[in-house]
């Protein structure tokens, strides 16, 4: 089931059960190619390992809460095996040290988002911003604008988005990091998003990575062209005969850090891998 393609979008439902039935467990649209009927029973067998996964998880967080738990022996494997979704937020904000950061910094998030409301309609990654809004996740309910009441997390998602174009006005915004917001909005709180997508954005991706050139991405590119040369060069042959550079793919890979590309259970796993303080 991790093997299922990512967030594409299927014909529409009218019925309420039915469109509830052809979502997986984070509210994405399952692939098409994956019956309801599958995926229900791929969940059924996942849930009895997650009942596991939680008592051992819970056991780590109290012997070893907070930054602390990166000097657990345990943790790689279990990151691997996965973090069950009740304690998903807790576990990216004390590895990553974005939860020390929103200590250490209790009005920095306030105080851009008051910044940024003073600019609105002057400023050009605000604007960008905007534009963007709304093509991010259309098809899932929290984000299409179908949902009109607490759930609705298109304002959280501006506010998130505005406040970091602030705190770093040299990068201010790119597209792909409303994807990358996004998904952390799905378990975190606006506050604890915006110091996560801080951490990601500047301590552990390579400079310039969403400079106006894009030339930290360009970098991983390239790295990543080296990679695919050395490991699968029968492939790799294949594709230079056909004339596909990785650059036609694999761009929009890194510039929301796949969140579109991957089944989402896939993607929780490598999006906590991509943290900097990830045990590899």
């Amino acid at each position: 089931m991790e093997g299922q393609e990512g967030h594409q979008r299927p014909e529409s439902h009218t019925n309420g059960e039915a469109d509830a039935a052809n979502r997986d467990l984070y509210g994405f649209r399952i692939d098409p190619m994956v019956s309801p009927s599958d995926y229900k029973s791929w969940v059924a067998k996942y849930q009895q390992k997650l009942v596991k996964r939680r008592s051992k998880w819970q056991g780590l967080l109290m012997k070893t809460p907070g930054p602390e738990m990166t000097n657990n022996k345990n943790l790689k494997k279990m990151i691997r095996k996965g973090v069950v979704d009740s304690f998903r937020g807790q576990v990216w904000m004390e590895i990553s040290g974005a939860s020390n950061k929103m200590k250490n910094n209790p009005q920095t998030y306030r105080q851009m988002l008051e910044e940024a409301e003073k600019l609105k309609g002057a400023d050009d990654a605000l604007a960008q911003i905007e534009l963007d809004l709304h093509r991010t996740f259309p098809d899932h309910l929290h984000f299409s604008g179908e949902d009109t009441g607490s759930k609705n997390l298109v304002p959280v998602l501006r506010r998130v988005l505005y406040a970091y174009a602030r705190k770093n006005p040299k990068v201010g915004y790119c597209q792909g990091m409303n994807f990358i917001a996004g998904v952390m909005l799905l378990f975190l709180q606006e506050e604890h998003a915006f110091w996560l997508l801080c951490v990601l954005l500047e301590d552990f991706l390579p400079p310039n990575f969403y400079s106006t050139d894009l030339r930290g991405c360009s970098v991983e590119i390239r790295a990543f062209r080296d990679l695919f040369m050395t490991k699968l060069p029968k492939l790799w042959k294949h594709f230079e005969k056909s004339g596909v550079d990785v650059e036609f793919f694999c761009l929009d890979w890194f510039i929301c850090l796949f969140s579109k590309k991957l089944p989402t259970e896939t993607l929780l796993r490598v999006r906590l891998t991509l943290l900097p303080c990830f045990p590899m």
